[in-house]
């Protein structure tokens, strides 16, 4: 056979390239560290590869999602724990104002400090993370959760943010919450005094209602209240009526927009232009904000911190000490001063009190002072300018019968025939539980007596009650059967007959009749106002107390679940490392080069391709005339 010398070149030549290709591709690998550079080196390996790469890259996303919940959830906790510090400082200080030794002044710092912490619960509650995203918004994270906001005389913290929660992918399987709600932690303290409000859905007006709370915890009685107007029946006035879920009225008053209701204990507010017969309702709620709570507190203390004596009396609270030394109290006994300016530890003490006080202002025997237990009388037992009955304008009596202060408007202290309830505050009577108000001025009895029709009228059905009066005094009688008494039970001011108010033109104060000749000073509980009624204070700092510790629960719950949640953030990111870790082994062993063989496969590929290159020369230098020789 035959074989060319251009065929023997070109087969050379042929193995040359296919070994030097050889040579370059481990050479390549060497280089790179990388087996397979392209998908034809090996599609298979190449599609496997690509496969476990994208693993890799998914959970180190996953990583760094964990490293961005983490710092979410570490700065609420710290913000939270903040909240707790906060908290712990104001139930601290509440403490101190419980103290029967602090004075005006140092309660009066105790606010104040009180006042600070809670604009630094407020700021932290708008706390923004590092992306500016605000924490405890939900969905609503650009926009600031929680503000400081007026109705009337209410101030009050609104929550502007939702109930959202974001969820993160930390693994294939598993999305963990980075939110903790703000509405939850911060809006829903459990409180036994937590309240509601309500616009009754048929409301022709445009007033609105404040956040009602509870600032009286000695006079509060959880009940549904409802508050209604009444625009038409007294004009020129918009009146309020109070009552409770069983239709007995409670407080009522002349409307004045946005100025504070109260009653039962509990305050809100309305604003607004209410329509007749609108109406709003308080009940009882299982929740409490935190801000009101801390701002409750603020009030309770200041108001014992910032009160000051009035001349007047406050009945309701049990005890039986009378302290009138803050500033002195008075009132007149036949035109005679009576002062009481000390404490007295009962009815003996008060009772000797205006017996001095008699004996000193109008003559030795003239008037005696006894009490019963209960109340304090005046009688005379001699004769001399003065009436037989003694005339005692008693600013401080029983004006309705039931043990209620006289804090109504009174009627002019002359002897006038206008008789004036425009004051401040409205008088008012109840007949068979139905409210009396009177607001405005009168010039005659019969004026009175065509209020108090109007006023049976609007609230007990027309015709069922008939006012008379005869001049001095004002007739109330049942004119048609029903639920009440034939004879009206009247809770009487100063009137002299189960079935009459006596309104007179004569001299009265504070709606009291001038010829009622006893003092009331109840023993179970009469106090100058600017004398701290402590049980009220006490027991509002309580609630406030409970109130508090129900939040730091709160608080400590959120923290808990935060840190269970950075627990199991830290035990998934183990988990994705190792994930990781095997991914890339598997990785490296289909992709990189095993760098000891491909050196040794390099070392042998290069010596075979030296030997060919050898065998060549010498084939390619031989000839026919070098074989004959």
């Amino acid at each position: 056979m035959r074989v060319a010398t251009t065929q023997v070149y070109r087969q050379s030549l042929d193995a040359f390239a296919t070994q030097q290709a050889k040579l370059n591709k481990l050479q390549e690998q060497i280089s790179t560290g990388v087996k397979i550079n392209k998908p034809s080196d090996d599609p298979a390996a190449s599609t496997r590869i690509l496969e476990l790469e994208q693993t890799v890259e998914l959970y180190s996303q996953y990583q760094t999602n964990i490293d961005l919940a983490e710092s979410r959830l570490a700065s609420q906790e710290s913000a939270i724990a903040s909240m707790e510090n906060i908290l712990l400082r104001v139930r601290e200080l509440a403490l101190q104002a419980n103290n029967a030794t602090q004075d005006e002044a140092s309660r009066r710092a105790i606010t104040f400090e009180i006042e600070e912490r809670a604009q630094a619960l407020l700021a932290l509650a708008n706390t923004v993370d590092q992306n500016g995203d605000y924490l405890f918004a939900g969905f609503q994270n650009q926009s600031e959760p929680f503000t400081e906001n007026t109705l009337g005389d209410v101030d009050y913290v609104q929550f502007n943010g939702d109930g959202g929660s974001r969820n993160t992918q930390i693994s294939q399987s598993r999305q963990i919450n980075v939110d903790t709600q703000g509405r939850d932690l911060l809006m829903a303290i459990p409180s036994l005094v937590g309240l509601n409000e309500f616009s009754t859905a048929t409301n022709a007006g445009n007033a609105v209602i404040a956040p009602a709370s509870v600032v009286d915890n000695v006079n509060y009685i959880a009940d549904t209240y409802t508050i209604s107007f009444d625009t038409v029946s007294a004009l020129p006035d918009t009146v309020y009526n109070v009552v409770n879920a069983a239709g007995t009225t409670v407080a009522s008053g002349t409307y004045v927009e946005g100025e504070a209701i109260e009653f039962m204990g509990i305050r809100t507010s309305v604003v607004g232009v209410p329509a007749n017969n609108d109406s709003f309702t308080v009940s009882p709620g299982q929740y409490q904000d935190i801000f009101s709570i801390v701002n409750n507190l603020i009030d309770s203390i200041q108001s014992a911190s910032t009160a000051t004596a009035t001349g007047s009396y406050t009945f309701g609270s049990a005890v039986t000490v009378f302290d009138y030394s803050v500033e002195t109290a008075s009132f007149e006994v036949d035109g005679n001063l009576i002062s009481l300016n000390a404490n007295y530890g009962g009815l003996d003490g008060l009772t000797t009190e205006i017996q001095n006080q008699l004996d000193l202002a109008v003559g030795t025997g003239i008037y005696q002072a006894s009490h019963d237990g209960v109340t304090v009388s005046i009688s005379q037992t001699t004769t001399g300018p003065a009436s037989a009955a003694p005339v005692v304008n008693n600013f401080n009596g029983d004006v309705d019968g039931n043990g209620t202060p006289a804090t109504s408007g009174s009627a002019t202290s002359l002897a006038v025939s206008v008789l004036d309830y425009s004051g401040a505050n409205d008088i008012s009577f109840d007949v068979d539980g139905f409210q009396v108000i009177l607001d405005v001025n009168y010039a005659t009895v019969a004026g009175v007596s065509a209020e108090i029709q109007a006023d049976l009228d609007a609230t007990a059905g027309p015709g069922v009650y008939n006012v008379t009066d005869n001049g001095i005094n004002i007739t109330i009688a049942r004119v048609a059967t029903g639920a009440a008494s034939t004879a009206p039970v009247i809770n009487n001011p100063g009137g002299t007959g189960t079935n009459q108010a006596e309104f007179t033109g004569a001299a009265t104060t504070n709606g009291v009749d001038a010829i009622n000749t006893v003092a009331d000073f109840t023993a179970n509980g009469v106090s100058v106002n600017g004398q701290l009624d402590s049980s009220v204070l006490n027991a509002n700092i309580a609630q406030a107390l409970d109130d508090l510790d129900s939040g730091f629960t709160k608080l400590i719950e959120a923290r808990t679940s935060i840190g269970g949640r950075l627990n199991a953030l830290e035990n998934q990111y183990e988990d994705n490392d190792a994930y990781i870790l095997s991914t890339q082994k598997i990785l490296s062993l289909i992709r990189d080069t095993d760098l000891a063989e491909a050196i040794s496969r390099l070392t042998l590929e290069q010596t075979t391709l030296e030997a060919a290159q050898a065998v060549f020369t010498r084939i390619t230098g031989s000839s026919l005339f070098s074989y004959l020789r």
